[in-house]
């Protein structure tokens, strides 16, 4: 995502370098990533419920701002 900065990501995007491991990423599951997204908006954010550097794009993805 810092590689990314300013550029909407999509899920189809990051799933597969997040479990790189995986032989296959079709069992991930958009709980499974949205959890991912909360456990990393805590760890980045003041707020994490009203994030300003990790942002949902609805429809399109994530969005990185420093």
């Amino acid at each position: 995502m810092l590689e990314n900065e300013g550029k909407v990501l999509e899920r189809d995007k990051i799933i597969p370098n997040v479990w790189q491991e995986m032989a296959s990423t079709a069992g991930v599951t958009d709980q499974a990533f949205d959890q991912l997204i909360f456990r990393l908006r805590k760890k980045i954010e003041q707020e994490p419920n009203r994030p300003l550097h990790l942002l949902s794009v609805k429809g399109r993805g994530l969005l990185f701002k420093a």
